[in-house]
C-alpha cells in the first residue's frame, strides 16, 4: 500500500513523488495563477491551515499585547514631557525600550512565518503537513532571526533612501529567511542566493505582494474569519514561488527537496 497522503493525487507534480528530489516543473518566474492554486490547496485542507493561522496570530498577539500595554503609557508620558520641556531624552529612551522589547514578538513571528511557508513548500511538493510543523523552524532560530533582521534592516535602509529602492529590495529578498532555513545557509549566504535568483523578477514579485496584501486585508476585514483562508493562501503562494525559484528544473539553485533541519 502506498504511504502517500490521500490528497497527493490532487496536486499534479513531476514524476518521482515526495522526497525523491525531483525538481519542480515550473522555472523561476512570477505566477499569478498561483493565487488560484493556493485557494485549492488551502480549502482542501482548511482545518489544518485554519488551525495553523490561529496558532500564528494567537502567539503573535499574546507576545505583542503585553509589551504594548507596558510601553504605551510610558511613550505617551515621554511625548508630553518632550512637548513641554523640549527635552527628548526620555522619549528616545522609551523608543529604545520599545524597540528592544518588540524584538521578542518580531523574532517569534518571523520563525512562525517561515514555519507556515515551509509547510506550504511541503504541501506543494505533495507531502503531508500538520499544525505542529509551524514550530519546526525554531530548531534554526538563530539563522532565521539573523536573516529576518538583515531583511528588515535592508528594507528599512532602502526606504530611507527616497523609498524607491525599497520597492526593489522588499520583493526580491522576501524569501530570504525561508531560503536560510530550507537551504541551511547563513544570513549572508541566504541574502546572496535570494538576490541572485529573484532580482530579475522584482517587478512581478512586487505586484504579487500588492495583490496578496489586498487579499489578506480583505480576509482580515471579513470579521477576522476570512483571514483563516487568506493568510494561508498568502503563505502557499510564496511556497509555490519558493519551489519555482529554488527547486525547479530550470533553476541553477535546485538542490533536491527542502532539507528541513533536524533537531
Amino acid at each position: 500500500m502506498s504511504n502517500l497522503p490521500p490528497d497527493y493525487a490532487e496536486y499534479p507534480r513531476p514524476s518521482g513523488g515526495p522526497g525523491s528530489g525531483t525538481p519542480y516543473g515550473r522555472g523561476p518566474g512570477v505566477y499569478f495563477d498561483a493565487i488560484g492554486e493556493s485557494w485549492g490547496i488551502v480549502t482542501r485542507d482548511l482545518g489544518t491551515w485554519a488551525a495553523a493561522t490561529i496558532v500564528y496570530f494567537a502567539i503573535t498577539w499574546a507576545l505583542s499585547l503585553p509589551i504594548s500595554l507596558l510601553t504605551q503609557p510610558m511613550a505617551t508620558a515621554a511625548q508630553r514631557e518632550a512637548a513641554t520641556t523640549g527635552q527628548f531624552g526620555s522619549f528616545l529612551g522609551v523608543f529604545a525600550l520599545q524597540f528592544v522589547l518588540n524584538l521578542i514578538p518580531m523574532s517569534v513571528t518571523a520563525v512562525l512565518h517561515v514555519g507556515m511557508i515551509s509547510m506550504a513548500v511541503k504541501k506543494v511538493r505533495g507531502e503531508y503537513v500538520n499544525v505542529g510543523m509551524i514550530f519546526e523552524p525554531f530548531r534554526s532560530f538563530g539563522t532565521i532571526f539573523g536573516s529576518s533582521m538583515l531583511y528588515y534592516l535592508i528594507v528599512f535602509a532602502s526606504a530611507l533612501a527616497c523609498v524607491i529602492p525599497s520597492l526593489f529590495f522588499t520583493p526580491v529578498l522576501l524569501l530570504m529567511p525561508v531560503v536560510a532555513y530550507l537551504k541551511q545557509r547563513n544570513p549572508i549566504e541566504a541574502l546572496s542566493l535570494t538576490y541572485d535568483n529573484c532580482k530579475a523578477h522584482w517587478l512581478g514579485l512586487l505586484g504579487l505582494i500588492v495583490i496578496m496584501g489586498i487579499v489578506a486585508f480583505l480576509g482580515f476585514c471579513a470579521c477576522l474569519v476570512g483571514i483563516l483562508i487568506t493568510w494561508p493562501m498568502y503563505c502557499v503562494v510564496w511556497g509555490i514561488h519558493y519551489r519555482a525559484f529554488f527547486e525547479s528544473s530550470n533553476s541553477g539553485y535546485a538542490e533536491g527537496p527542502a532539507a528541513y533541519p533536524s533537531a
